[in-house]
């Protein structure tokens, strides 16, 4: 027979041992729609771990934000994951708007305003747990909190960013956008975001190439991007914000010329003119689609400056601009097709050049513009343009640049001619014409081999 200290022992041991499989069974029953997330110290306070299988890095972020550390279908940092389009969660090998599953670029399906967490975050589809796909205020978080530059790791070009608070960073490849069979792999990179832009077929991206950072640009939904997920933490409650925060520390810090190249959307500031002299800037003219116009021309440092002429789907200058320096065409009756609208692809010089969401205005902007702006032939700084002035008071200044043809400059400080993304038909395309007189988007069509200036729109 036992004595009463023993038994004693025994029952304190049948408890112990009758709580520990207990607490074993809650936690485990409790876990099932959690992360499995670990780190890589035996406490909290460890700046790198694990979740659901895949690595997250602490940038030191205020909202407690966790970045990963390789994207979506990436198995390393440097590898540029799996391309999609905007709320679809399967790569594809031809990302346009004749594959896209939510509709065309006129009747887009609305799936909601921010998709981080639902059926269509390919973050939260593919790695599950509380990964998501960060929002218009987690791209700007990331932005004003860490400082990046542009290099390459194992080979790979890409940006590379680190915490102003822990000197903790992630490296995100230049994996580029896919769109129509073009790739811009290698120049620009960046995420989707969950947020849709104001237009319904458009959607936000964090973005950058080797001269700057746009943490609020967009693109059209259909067009493939890589994904960069994020880690909601315990109280973290930033994934689901829409990014309407107040619009401190907008820009690209060290980066000039991009700290205002999206120039709408929520979160975002608007310039009705130059804030500084760090162009381009995307100007607010109040116009209804929500276009902004750039300040300056492609090729240009300053409003009045001409910049440089392209042959209509050319993105190089060249000094004869002829039938037989076009890289299109051989005459007038012999021009190849290379699209009903060129804006966004790979004969876009101001895609090409500026990168993010600038883009050739397509005719239908630049009726726009002159259908809500009063416009005036003055000068700037001594150069002969015409100011355009929109209905909240925006002003953009378009040089009176003229042309080329052959080796010639013709018209320079007479009148400005600047191409539209439209063909007029299969050997003239669109423009815009001003002189001292008026303006017009429908004077006439010029031939596509003409040397012309471009002025962007986003």
């Amino acid at each position: 027979m036992k004595d009463s200290k023993t038994i004693k022992k025994l029952k304190i041991l049948s408890m112990l041992f009758v709580i520990a499989v207990f607490s074993v069974c809650f936690v485990s029953c409790g876990n099932d729609d959690k992360d499995d997330i670990t780190t890589n110290e035996s406490t909290q306070s460890s700046l790198t771990g694990t979740a659901n299988g895949h690595e997250w890095v602490d940038l030191g972020l205020p909202s407690g934000t966790k970045w990963a550390t390789c994207n979506v279908g990436a198995s390393k940092p440097e590898d540029y994951g799996d391309h999609f389009a905007w709320g679809e969660t399967s790569k594809k090998s031809t990302y346009s708007w004749d594959t896209y599953k939510y509709g065309g670029r006129y009747d887009v399906k609305n799936i909601g305003s921010n998709i981080a967490g639902t059926q269509y975050d390919v973050a939260s589809v593919k790695w599950g747990g509380s990964w998501r796909m960060p929002t218009l205020a987690q791209s700007k978080e990331l932005f004003n909190n860490t400082t990046s530059e542009w290099t390459t790791q194992n080979g790979v070009k890409g940006r590379k960013f680190t915490s102003k608070k822990n000197s903790m960073s992630i490296f995100i490849p230049a994996a580029g956008g896919q769109f129509s069979g073009y790739s811009t792999e290698g120049e620009d990179g960046g995420t989707w975001l969950a947020n849709v832009y104001q237009e319904n077929n458009e959607a936000y991206i964090f973005n950058f190439t080797n001269e700057g950072i746009w943490w609020d640009t967009y693109d059209y939904r259909c067009n493939g991007y890589t994904v960069r997920p994020v880690l909601l933490m315990s109280g973290n409650t930033s994934g689901n914000s829409s990014g309407n925060n107040d619009n401190s520390g907008s820009g690209t810090g060290t980066d000039p010329g991009n700290n205002n190249n999206s120039g709408s959307g929520t979160g975002t500031v608007n310039y009705t003119s130059c804030p500084d002299n760090n162009h381009p800037h995307a100007i607010d003219l109040g116009l209804p689609s929500g276009t902004k116009w750039a300040c300056c021309n492609v090729g240009a440092t300053k409003p009045e400056g001409y910049g440089d002429y392209y042959a209509w789907g050319e993105t190089e200058t060249k000094s004869v601009y002829s039938w037989d320096t076009y890289k299109y065409g051989r005459s007038s009756k012999d021009v190849d097709n290379i699209g009903a609208d060129i804006a966004g692809t790979k004969y876009d010089v101001a895609h090409v050049k500026w990168g993010g969401g600038w883009r050739m205005p397509t005719l239908e902007q630049i009726k726009e513009l002159m259908a809500n702006t009063t416009h005036e032939w003055t000068r700037l700084n001594g150069v002969a343009g015409r100011l355009f002035t929109g209905k909240n008071g925006g002003t953009v200044f378009l040089p009176a640049a003229g042309d080329r043809w052959r080796g010639e400059f013709y018209g320079v400080g007479h009148w400005g001619i600047y191409w539209s993304s439209t063909p007029y038909d299969e050997n003239y395309a669109c423009y815009l014409y001003f002189y001292s007189d008026n303006a017009y988007w429908d004077y006439f069509n010029y031939f596509r081999n003409f040397g012309v200036i471009v002025r962007p729109v986003r």
